[in-house]
């Protein structure tokens, strides 16, 4: 096997925090499609395949993945000359059991990402499981976004017992202005108080605006 890919996920704050992402992580990241996580997505792809030369596969459950790939380009992700370089591709499935047939189907050094926030995906933790050694054993990283409401507990909870890396994002309103928040909720180096980001979506992309910590 190749050596097994490292890379960050270019929110430096964030960062600071995870440190380098390798072969076998499993990052999730919970949000409705309300906060944007396919633009979160496609901005940690984008910088993952022009910084570090990876293969990123964009994983979309049901929607037409061009729309999204419209969204992006318009918030000034260049992800046309990652297709043309061969270093970007989209993939519409429809099932669990369709994306990790993707994922073994994939060549080393690639990382996924799939965008299942639409979707009532249904997964047991054995799936789950058998996931994640895909990842090791083909030398892949995935990125997963859920949307948790469209799913039982049960699977929610499986998927971030398993998962190296949670994410979670919110949409509130404070003062009659929309805030964004990524909060991390779990990492194996979990500082002792809940880490969040603020972020905004605007025209150039999502931009990461301020790093706080919730009181304990």
């Amino acid at each position: 096997m190749q050596a097994e890919i490292a890379f960050r996920l270019g929110i430096p704050a964030l960062d600071e925090r995870v440190g380098t992402i390798k072969s076998g992580y499993l990052i999730l990241i919970e949000g409705s499609v309300e906060t944007y996580p396919y633009l979160l997505l496609h901005r940690i792809g984008f910088t993952i395949a022009r910084d570090y030369g990876l293969k990123v596969t964009y994983i979309v459950m049901l929607d037409d993945y061009e729309e999204y790939y419209e969204a992006s380009v318009n918030v000034g992700l260049d992800i046309r000359t990652l297709r043309y370089r061969k270093l970007w591709k989209y993939v519409r499935v429809d099932s669990f059991e369709s994306i990790i047939k993707q994922i073994l189907d994939e060549s080393e050094k690639t990382v996924i990402l799939v965008d299942a926030t639409s979707a009532k995906i249904r997964f047991s933790p054995k799936e789950l499981a058998f996931l994640k050694n895909s990842l090791r054993n083909n030398n892949l990283a995935l990125l997963l976004a859920i949307t948790p409401e469209l799913l039982d507990k049960e699977e929610v909870a499986a998927a971030e017992k398993i998962a190296n890396i949670v994410l979670r994002l919110h949409f509130r309103i404070v003062s009659d202005e929309p805030r964004y928040i990524m909060e991390l909720i779990k990492h194996k180096t979990m500082p002792k108080n809940a880490v969040i980001l603020t972020y905004s979506i605007g025209a150039l992309g999502v931009r990461i605006e301020r790093l706080q910590k919730i009181p304990s």
